[in-house]
């Protein structure tokens, strides 16, 4: 990494074989370690983030500094960190060349839809195949969608799509009468997929905690393997998929659905169908 990345001082050796100064601070040569670690922009950003990951007093070798970083790490921290590294070179590259400011916001929500394409690779390996890891790519939409049961007959179910960049593009929630959660399931769903195609959405991955549901989606399981009370949900729910080739189901763990799980218990407790655009209008008011 530390030869291949256009820093300031890769580039300066290349091309006049003197080094550049950082394109952000202008305070330091841009080696790789300053640039993603050491430079106060950086250090802004990883501080704000999730990580929350202190660098100045680390190594400036970048080999020494990610082995120190993922040592004592576990599998799912370094997976977040890599993710982390990634978007900080994005947003870096996007600021240095575009003049696009970067924000401990467009961070966290980069490395985060960063996080769920690795989700997709990683976690759900066996629930979803082959030809479906290859079509989800960077840039797609997602949507993450939950459904909420109560006995006898009560449910809510919700959706939030976000945009690859991971800011809010829309969110939905409804109720109504099914017949169990995975019913539920289904019927957020299906509320997904319509208003996915009624926003002209060609490329977008359904996230979904329903490992059922997504084996059904992804072929791995018969649709008349499951409650058959919901056969014709399901045959709907498949035949949008079918339809539309840029559309991929995943699983996700449950963790990782907290918000749109809220808006899903909400519907059903309050009885309530609602369409929104930005998390601000809903947030303080639903959770």
């Amino acid at each position: 990494m530390h030869n291949s990345l256009p820093v300031g001082d890769v580039l300066g050796r290349r091309i006049s074989n003197t080094s550049r100064p950082c394109a952000l601070c202008g305070d330091h040569a841009e080696t790789v370690c300053h640039a993603l670690f050491k430079c106060p922009w950086a250090r802004t950003l990883w501080m704000a983030s999730s990580v929350g990951l202190r660098t100045e007093d680390l190594t400036d070798n970048v080999s020494n500094l990610l082995a120190a970083i993922f040592e004592n790490s576990e599998e799912n921290k370094c997976r977040l960190i890599a993710n982390h590294i990634w978007a900080l070179w994005k947003l870096r590259c996007t600021e240095v060349y575009e003049g696009k400011k970067a924000t401990p916001q467009k961070f966290m929500a980069l490395a985060a839809s960063y996080d769920r394409l690795e989700t997709v690779a990683g976690l759900t390996k066996g629930v979803i195949g082959d030809n479906t890891q290859q079509r989800v790519h960077e840039g797609a939409v997602t949507c993450i969608i939950d459904g909420s049961f109560s006995m006898p007959n009560t449910g809510g179910w919700a959706y939030i799509f976000t945009d690859e960049d991971g800011s809010m593009m829309e969110y939905g929630l409804q109720d109504g009468m099914v017949s169990s959660p995975l019913h539920a399931e289904i019927m957020a769903m299906q509320l997904a997929l319509l208003s996915a195609c009624k926003r002209g959405i060609k490329d977008c991955v359904f996230y979904t905690d329903c490992v059922s549901l997504s084996m059904v989606i992804n072929n791995s399981l018969q649709p008349d393997q499951l409650d058959w009370r919901v056969y014709q949900e399901l045959l709907n729910v498949i035949y949008y998929f079918k339809r539309n080739s840029g559309f991929v189901c995943a699983h996700i763990s449950r963790d990782q659905i907290a918000l749109v799980d809220e808006l899903a218990r909400f519907a059903r407790k309050d009885r309530i169908a609602s369409v929104g655009f930005t998390f601000p209008f809903f947030k303080p008011t639903f959770l």
